[in-house]
Formats: C-alpha cells, structure tokens, sequence
C-alpha cells in the first residue's frame, strides 16, 4: 500500500513537471526550431550564410542568390530533376537542404582553346551557336575567358548584339590575318559587361562591320589596332578612353558616318591612313602629347575644316590631309621642320600657309591644287623644295596666278620646280619687306639688302627700270613681274639686275624692243640661258612661240657670254646688239634666227661654237674677231644670204660644214694666221669668187686648204699700197687687196 503511494506521489510530480514545462513554453512561443540549409550551386548568397534557423512551422523568407552570366530559377528542395521548388512564404517544419537552380545567361555551343598561362580560355569560334544575340561568358570550365581569337566570328551574317565579358583582355589574340568580328556586316552593338580587363582592341577586330552604331570601350584599353574599326560606317561616334596611347594605322579608316572623335591627352601616336575617308568629320583637335602622325593620317576627309596639331610634332608626314577639300586652316606648329609629299595637296579650301622657321624640307607636291592661297612664306632653312610643291591649278601658265610664293633662300633648291606654269609666281631671296612706290613699282627687299621688282601698276609704254629705289640697288626681275601687260612698247632692264625670272614678260604682245643685261634667268649662265625664258619657255627649242610677235629687237648690255641655244629659233628678230663684254657664244646660240640680216660681234669674243649663226637664211655679212681661233663645225651653215665674210687676223682654223649651203657666199677674208681649211668648209658655196688672203703667195702655200674649192684660183693676196707696174709697164703680176671703210677691195689697174 505504501508502495503504491510512493508510485502515484512520484507520478502526479512528474505530471506537474510536465504541465510546469509546457505553461512556460507557452509564455516563450511554443513548438521546437528547425534549419534550412542553402546550396547556391555556384553562386552567392547577399546574405553571406547558407543557413536559415527558424521556428518549426513558421514562413521561410528565402534570399536570391547571385552567379555571373547564369539567372537564378528558384530554390528545389533537393537536387535531382523531381524536387519540389520551395518559395517565400513556405512554412518549414522540419530541417531541410535547399538547392539553388540557375538558367545559363551566356551563349552555349561556343568552341574555346586554353591559353598558354593553362589559367585561361580563348574563345576561338561561334561552333553550334548560331544566333544573332552573342554573349561570350566570364569563365568556362572554372577558368577565366579572357580574349577572343583572331576570325573567331569573322563573316558572321548573323550576329547583331555582341556582350564581352569583364575579364577580356584582348579582342583578336594577334595570332591570325583576320580579325576577331571582322565582316560581321550585320553587327550593330557591342558591349563589356562590368569593368573589363581589356587592353587592346586587336589588328581588324571589328573591320567591315558597316552597321555597327555602338560601343563603349573600358577605361582599360590603351591601344587600337590596326584596321580595327576599318569602313565601321554606322558608328557616329566613338569615345576613347584616356588611357588610350595609340590608335593604329587604318584604325578608323572609311567610318563615313564619324561625327565626331575627341582624342584623349595622354595618346603618343597615330598611324597611316588612321582615319583617312572619314567624310563625317569635320573638325579634329590633336592633344599636344601626340609626338607621330602617320601619313594620310586625315586624308581625304572631305568635311574636315579645322584641325589642331600637337605643339611638339616635328614631321607632317606624306599625304597627311591630301583631299581634305574642305580644310579651312590647319595650323602647323613651329617645332615642324618636314612636310611631306602631298601633305595638303588638293586642300583647295586652305586660305592661309604659315611655315614655321625651323621648317627644313617640303616634299613634292606638298601645297599642290591650294588655289585660295595667295602668299606663303617659305623660310631660309629651307634645303629641300619638292616638284610643284606649290603648283596651282591643272595645266598652263599662270593658272590664276593668285599664289605667291616668297622664299627666304637665296637659291633654287635641289629638286625644286620652280617653273612659272607648275607653280604660281614663286619669289626667291625674299627678305621680309614688300611695297609699291607712287609711279607703280612693286618691290620686295632681298636678303643681301638689294631689292627685288615683282610687278608694276604703272601706265608708261616705255618702261625704264630704276637702276635703285630709295637708295637700294635693283638687282632682280621676279617671276611674272609683268606678266600679261599689253601696253608696253619697249623696255631696258639695267645693268644692276642679277636675275630675271621665268616669264617676267610673258604676255607683254606690244613689246617690240628689250634690252637686258643678259639672256635667260640669270647673269651667271647657270640655268635657262635662252632668251625665251624670261617670256615663259622652259626650252629653247620652242621658245619662239613664248617671244611677242612685235619684238623685232634685243639688245644684251652686260655678261660675258650669249650661251648655248640663246636665241635658237627666235625667227621674228631682225636685229641683236650684243654688249662690248661678250667674249663667247655657245653652240647654237643663234640657230634658226631666220630674220637676222646683220650682226656685230665684240671686239674680244675668244669662243664662237658650232652651228652657232645656223640656218640664219637672211644673214647679209658677218665680221670675226680674231680672237676666234677656231670657225667650228656648221657655224655658219645654210645661211643663204650671206655674201661677205671677214675673218680677222688670230683666226687658224675653219672646221668642216663651217660655210656648207652658203650659196650667196661670194667673197670671205682669210687672215694670214689662217692654217688649216677642213674638208666641206664651202661645200655648195658655189658662188665664192674672191679669196682675199692677208698673206702673200709663199705663205698660203703652208696652209692645209682640205676644202677641195680651188681656193687658190680665187685667191687675191694683201697689199697695203698698190703694187707697182711690171718693168715693161703693164699690169702688176698678181691679184691684190686693201681694206676701204672696213670691207675688202681689190686693187684694179
């Protein structure tokens, strides 16, 4: 009985345990905790916990985790394919293990090599994806995808949309001849998701795609590759990064619809052709951190007026704004000293050429077709002036001759064309100064302190240089200085003139007299030694065309020499003086001068060349001076008119064909130094009677006579006074000669 009552004393205590437990249990809540364990299968959590603790039974509120290129399908409580998904709101009653499902954001069926670091993957190919919406992911296999391989998706017709991912480094790897996107025609947008790694866009990465409009490039790239963005017509704009220190060559090439293209400080170089047919652009600011331009750099952009050049470049290199049609100035920095080949031929917007100081060369056609300049100033270092460097207009002389060209140099440089008809009115030795006097003399102040005429607005028809102008010596004629005037009947250039350049008077139709202390461009013979020369004719075989039909007469006042083709061919002229100080005349210097009927040579001309006086048809008489030693081969050939010829004593030689086809030749003097007489000296003189010899009978018979004319039939020997009779008082034996008034006359009895 006790027993039992221990046992129900035991129970009820027990029971009011039990019942104690649960009242308080029921102040804290009630019912038991459990745990949600999370497994974002790949992912993250925000939360940074995998585990969530909660009440049996109460509302689980699940977080959304988080993967690079994948989107989050739901919690599944378990992993295999059945599971049940479970959402915010389930109520949880016992412990369990939720599995995170993803949906891949990225295009599948790619083809990917492992780089060479065996840390990272290249994608090389587009293999079973074929969409337009391409999305390469950040990493495949756990390893990062850092570039895309030269022509992985090149000719791509599909593609539309291209996302990059962060961790790219390079788009083309280098190791292909096509680029990465290269002729995806359809292509229009490209993206880098994040902050991408990429430090490079790769040689033709993007060349072809014609429809592309828009990409942002991460601040990370530092250079553009050559032909990356070649012919991109539809991109209107692009940034580039700051970083960015070089763009390459072709880089921008024939993108027509570039609007605009700020160019970072800090970029170093940009290369050929970079953004050559870019007909969008119109104006472009170079940062003054870019030290190389490469050549055609902004050729033919035909909408650029302004561009702005670094402060430090020291090269405009060849063709760099060849055809920029509508370049309106360009302002080139004085730490240039080369402008290239072409550098701004056919910018025939250009007004205005300044050349800095420290310039040294100008290559061939550099200013070529810059027909609204009106005047450039080349400076004095300049060495080296390429072939119509400055050459306006198509073809002719003086195409509008709106462009003067003042060179500081005292010479024509090696190369330089400085004809009038390819190159404007070009003016050497300019010193810095320029006016006009009251009565029409336009001057320009030389640098060796004399001046320089290079036009006159005067009115006089009998135009006298000046010998000086205000006190300073007139020693050049300029190119064209008067050029086209009409009203001009004669003119007398003085003696101070050095220079007179090419076509000084070309178009002058009145002119009918001209002296000058020379012939050609220059007092020392070195160039254009022709008379035509300074009429407009380069050479003188067709400088007649160029001499004014009135001008009959030209006098040459100083020099010591007519040179070679001098006059060749200036049929119209009837008389030529030639100055006292002349001492030789060169080959051919009067060849074809059909109208010249006399001529008086100086007293010491030396040296009379070969055909020096042929085809003169109308040449009446001529006097040697004895100087001449030597009648060179055709001298005087077929000058049909000549009827007298004196040789003075000194002259020992006739060489052969000096006299061919002189078939009016009736008398010549041969002096008594005469020596040697060549073979065909008078063929075809057939009319030669009188040979007055200066020396007796004895002495002629030590003279070689090769000419086979019987000389000495004709032959009538010196005698100052009139022989004496024969002892039986006839006639003196003999034929004898003296001069009266200059000319030979026989003695008579």
């Amino acid at each position: 009985m006790k027993r039992k009552s221990f046992i129900t004393v035991i129970f009820f205590l027990l029971a009011f345990v039990c019942l104690l437990g649960a009242l308080t249990a029921c102040e804290d809540g009630g019912g038991n905790n459990v745990t949600v364990t999370l497994d974002a299968s790949g992912g993250q959590i925000p939360s940074g916990t995998n585990e969530i603790s909660l009440e049996q039974g109460a509302a689980v509120s699940l977080p959304v985790p988080e993967r690079e290129d994948y989107i989050f399908a739901g919690w599944f409580n378990g992993s295999n394919a059945n599971a049940a998904q479970v959402t915010n709101g389930t109520l949880v009653t016992e412990d369990m293990t939720l599995t995170a499902r993803w949906t891949a954001d990225f295009s599948e069926g790619l083809e990917y090599a492992l780089g060479t670091d065996g840390a990272s993957y290249a994608c090389i190919g587009s293999g079973t994806f074929a969409g337009a919406a391409l999305k390469i992911p950040t990493f495949y296999e756990g390893m990062p995808v850092t570039a895309v391989a030269d022509g992985a998706f090149a000719d791509n017709a599909l593609l539309t949309q291209v996302s990059l991912p962060r961790l790219m480094t390079s788009v083309g790897n280098g190791e292909g001849y096509t680029g990465a996107f290269e002729n995806c025609t359809k292509l229009k947008t490209v993206t880098f998701r994040g902050e991408s790694g990429l430090t490079s866009v790769g040689d033709d990465a993007f060349r072809g795609c014609g429809a592309l409009e828009e990409i942002v490039l991460p601040a990370t790239v530092e250079s553009i590759g050559q032909s990356a963005f070649y012919a991109c017509d539809g991109l209107t704009g692009l940034a580039l990064p700051a970083g960015v220190s070089s763009v390459g060559g072709y880089a921008f090439y024939d993108c027509d619809g570039l609007r605009e293209m700020p160019l970072p400080d800090g970029l170093e170089s940009i290369g050929n052709y970079a953004f050559s047919d870019c007909d969008g652009l119109t104006e472009m600011d170079v940062p003054d951190t870019v030290t190389s331009v490469g050549e055609g750099a902004f050729a033919d952009c035909s909408r650029l007026t302004v561009v702005t050049l670094p402060a430090g470049l020291e090269r405009i290199e060849d063709g760099l704004f060849q055809q920029c049609v509508s370049l309106e100035r360009a302002d080139i920095p004085d730490s240039v000293t080369y402008v290239g080949a072409s550098a701004f031929s056919s910018c025939q917007r250009l007004t205005e050429i300044v050349l800095p100081d420290g310039l040294k060369s100008i290559g061939d056609y550099a200013f070529y077709r810059c027909d609204l300049c009106t005047d450039i100033v080349v400076p004095y270092d300049v060495n080296e002036i390429g072939e119509s460097a400055f050459r306006v207009g198509e073809s002719g002389y003086i195409w509008n001759n709106a462009l003067t060209v003042w060179c500081e140099a005292p010479f024509q440089s090696s190369g330089w064309n400085d004809r009038w008809n390819p190159s404007g009115k070009t003016i050497w030795y300019y010193g810095g100064e320029r006016g006009e006097t009251s009565d029409g003399w336009q001057w320009m102040l030389r640098r060796d302190g004399g001046l320089g005429i290079y036009g006159y607005t005067g009115t006089a028809t009998e135009l006298v240089i000046p010998e000086e102008l205000s006190g300073k010596a007139v020693k050049s004629i300029e190119i064209a200085a008067f050029s086209g005037n009409t009203a001009i009947q004669s003119a007398v250039v003085p003696n101070t003139v050095e220079e007179i350049g090419f076509g000084a008077f070309y178009g002058c139709s009145s002119l009918t007299s001209l002296s000058v202390p020379f012939t050609g461009n220059d007092a020392y013979g070195s160039e254009g030694r022709h008379l035509g020369y300074i009429f407009g004719t380069e050479y003188a075989s067709s400088q007649n065309s160029s001499l004014p039909s009135a001008l009959t007469k030209v006098a040459i006042t100083g020099g010591t020499s007519i040179g070679t083709e001098a006059f060749m061919g200036c049929s119209r002229l009837t008389e030529i003086v030639l100055a006292d100080t002349i001492t030789s005349i060169g080959t051919s210097a009067f060849e074809d001068c059909w109208g010249l009927t006399q001529i008086t040579l100086p007293d010491g001309l030396q040296s009379l060349g070969s055909r020096a006086f042929n085809y003169c048809q109308r040449l009446q008489s001529i006097v040697i001076p004895g100087g001449v030693q030597t009648i060179g081969v055709s001298t005087f050939s077929s000058c049909k008119a000549l009827t007298t010829v004196i040789l003075q004593e000194g002259v020992r030689r006739i060489r052969e064909g000096a006299f061919i086809n002189c078939y009016g030749l009736t008398s010549i003097v041969l002096p008594s130094s005469i020596e040697t007489i060549e073979s065909s000296s008078f063929l075809n003189a057939n009319s030669l009677q009188y040979v007055y010899y200066g020396g007796t009978a004895s002495s002629w018979a030590n003279v070689t006579d090769n000419s086979g004319r019987g000389l000495t039939s004709k032959m009538y020997y010196y005698s100052e006074t009139e022989p004496p009779l024969n002892t039986d008082g006839t006639a003196y034996d003999g034929r004898y000669w003296r001069y009266e008034d200059g000319m030979p006359v026989r003695w008579v009895k």
